[in-house]
């Protein structure tokens, strides 16, 4: 029989750090003045966007849809990337709380499953994790049978198997399941529609939270002023319609 999935620490999972890069970027011949840097709450806010986007993106192609098909695979790591997004953002953004209660609460509500969401990202959604994929091999020897798959279902196959482990190897200090009460089996029709429903569930609830970080911060955004605003809206719609 599969080895329990607490076989495999945690630990040995996640030990990729995401690089700070510190190259300046080219902003056309703009220099940044004192003035003109980011503040920290300006920073909430477009990094709130970017989130909302990409969970509403992952929403929209996501709905309705209860296993690997079409978009499925990718979109699902859309969504577990901009989960981990919002996770990291909750320590620098808790300086809001105090004049946002309600935001507070409903980041504490869904702390759990941004925990389980970054978690899968960090070795499934957003880094190939070695260890990760040698442990479907050994969970789900069905992987063997890859290279007589030419398809893309199969590559999809592989996917949905390491999914799977990521998701059985998230355990508590205890031992037992992370997040589900049982072992997950994805092609268990009954499993991959609770792990669907938790992932739906956890993107519209983050959605709303991103809809609050935007009415609360969008207000401290230093105003472009009024000529460079025109000219450099102008252009931007020009660009992207």
């Amino acid at each position: 029989g599969r080895a329990r999935p607490g076989s495999l620490p945690r630990k040995a999972l996640c030990t990729g750090q995401v690089a700070q890069q510190n190259s300046a970027l080219p902003l056309d011949g703009w220099e940044l003045t004192r003035r003109e840097r980011m503040t920290p709450i300006e920073r909430i806010y477009f990094t709130s966007r970017i989130i909302h986007g990409d969970l509403s993106s992952a929403d929209g192609e996501l709905s309705g849809q209860l296993g690997p098909a079409g978009t499925w695979v990718p979109f699902i790591k859309t969504a577990l990337m901009a989960l981990g997004n919002l996770a990291d953002l909750e320590g620098p953004m808790r300086f809001i709380y105090r004049d946002a209660p309600e935001l507070a609460d409903q980041m504490k509500a869904i702390d759990a499953d941004l925990q389980f969401a970054k978690y899968l990202r960090n070795v499934f959604g957003g880094h190939l994790n070695e260890t990760l994929i040698a442990k479907a091999y050994e969970w789900r020897p069905e992987l063997r049978m890859l290279p007589d798959i030419r398809e893309l279902n199969g590559t999809v196959m592989l996917n949905v198997f390491v999914l799977e482990t990521a998701i059985n190897t998230y355990v508590a200090q205890d031992g037992q399941h992370g997040m589900f009460s049982s072992e997950t089996d994805l092609v268990y029709p009954p499993d991959m529609e609770r792990f669907c429903t938790w992932l739906s569930t956890t993107v519209r609830a983050a959605i709303r939270i991103c809809d609050m970080l935007g009415e609360i911060t969008h207000v401290s955004v230093t105003p472009l002023g009024e000529r460079r605003s025109e000219e450099h809206m102008s252009e931007l719609q020009s660009r992207f319609g």
